[in-house]
């Protein structure tokens, strides 16, 4: 759908995180111009493990940054989101802030979503992602009817958008040179 609305190459890729006692811990699909055959990889993407609740979204970090083709060598929009249902496991070693500030070195924006099952921990960290690279926090709610219950807004400048509405209108903006910003009209 960005594709089709901007007129400009996109490639995607994903990597799924789990923690590290998990059979699979890691998945990734490498980043590709083709979204068939990217829908094709995901389809084969299954959730597994969990039985505990912080997961190793570190290892998801350094992967998704250091561990892709981000192919830095070319004029583009970069847009890292990171999708969480569960803080990250404390293995320590991990510095946010260094994440962080190597998004911002490399201009890749991290826009992070935060799903059913995230708490107020999720929020903070990613509430200071977004801070750090310019986007906004972005979370499901009840109205998206996809997993469990959701965190309730802590703000009542609320406004609810389908996911994939959102993430267009963001990343567009993004490439249009207008920055990511929260939508104008709010719930009260």
């Amino acid at each position: 759908r960005i594709r089709s609305q901007s007129q400009i190459p996109v490639r995607i890729g994903a990597v799924f995180y789990r923690d590290r006692s998990d059979s699979v811990p890691l998945q990734r699909i490498q980043f590709t111009g083709d979204v068939q055959a990217f829908a094709s990889a995901m389809h084969s993407v299954r959730a597994s493990g969990g039985g505990d609740y912080p997961e190793d979204m570190n290892a998801g970090f350094a992967t998704a940054l250091d561990g892709m083709n981000w192919n830095e060598s070319t004029s583009a929009v970069r847009v890292l989101i990171p999708i969480a249902d569960a803080p990250p496991q404390n293995y320590g070693g991990f510095d946010h802030h260094a994440v962080m500030r190597s998004a911002l070195e490399r201009g890749i924006r991290i826009l992070p979503v935060a799903a059913s099952g995230a708490d107020r921990s999720v929020e903070f960290l990613f509430r200071a992602y977004g801070a750090a690279t310019s986007t906004p926090y972005v979370y499901l709610t009840d109205d998206s009817g996809v997993g469990g219950t959701h965190m309730e807004a802590d703000t009542d400048r609320v406004a609810v958008e389908f996911f994939h509405d959102v993430l267009t209108r963001l990343l567009i903006s993004d490439v249009r040179g207008e920055g990511m910003h929260e939508a104008r009209g709010f719930e009260q």
